[in-house]
C-alpha cells in the first residue's frame, strides 16, 4: 500500500510539472511552429511511411497555429487520429471554434476532421511528438540564422536605400 501512495504522489507531481511546462511555454511554442513554419497551416510533424496509401501519407501527428483576430491568443490545434485537438489554456474566446488552414493537397484527408478540446491524455501525447519533432524545428531554425547574419543585412540594407536616394 505504501508504494500505490508514493506513486500516485509521484503521479500528482509528475502531472503538475508538465501542467507548468505547457502553462508556461504555450505562447513560446506557438510563436517557435509560427517562425519556422507559419499561421494556418497544417504540419505534419510525424509521419508513418508504412502505413501510407493511394491517398497520400499516414499523418500520425500534426499541427495548426491558428491566432484569435480580436484577442490575439494563439491556439495550438494538434492533429492525431483523424480529429484536431485543441490544446488551450482556460481560454473563454475558445468556445465553438474549429482549426483554419491551408494544407499540401496530399493531406487532402485531414479535410473534415473532427475538433475536440484536448483533455491532459493529449497534451500529453502533444508534448510528446513535440520533443520528437524537435530536430526538425532546430535545423530548419539553424538554416535560418545561417542565411542571415543581421549585422551584415543592416548594411545592405543601409547601403540599398543610401543608393535608392
Amino acid at each position: 500500500m505504501e508504494n500505490f501512495v508514493k506513486i500516485i504522489e509521484d503521479y500528482k507531481e509528475w502531472k503538475k510539472a508538465i501542467n507548468s511546462v505547457i502553462d508556461d511555454n504555450l505562447s513560446q511554442i506557438a510563436e517557435l511552429i509560427i517562425d519556422t513554419h507559419g499561421e494556418n497551416l497544417f504540419i505534419s510533424i510525424s509521419e508513418d511511411s508504412s502505413q501510407n496509401s493511394i491517398l497520400g501519407p499516414f499523418v500520425k501527428h500534426g499541427v495548426v497555429i491558428n491566432r484569435n483576430q480580436i484577442s490575439n491568443d494563439l491556439y495550438i490545434w494538434f492533429y492525431k487520429n483523424g480529429g484536431f485537438y485543441l490544446i488551450e489554456r482556460n481560454d473563454n474566446h475558445a468556445l465553438n471554434i474549429a482549426p483554419q488552414y491551408n494544407f499540401d493537397s496530399k493531406y487532402q484527408f485531414i479535410n473534415g476532421s473532427l475538433n475536440y478540446r484536448a483533455r491532459f491524455e493529449d497534451e500529453i501525447e502533444f508534448v510528446i511528438a513535440l520533443l520528437e519533432w524537435s530536430d526538425s524545428l532546430i535545423e530548419i531554425l539553424k538554416l535560418r540564422m545561417d542565411k542571415i547574419v543581421p549585422k551584415e543585412a543592416r548594411a545592405k540594407l543601409v547601403k540599398v536605400i543610401e543608393t535608392a536616394q
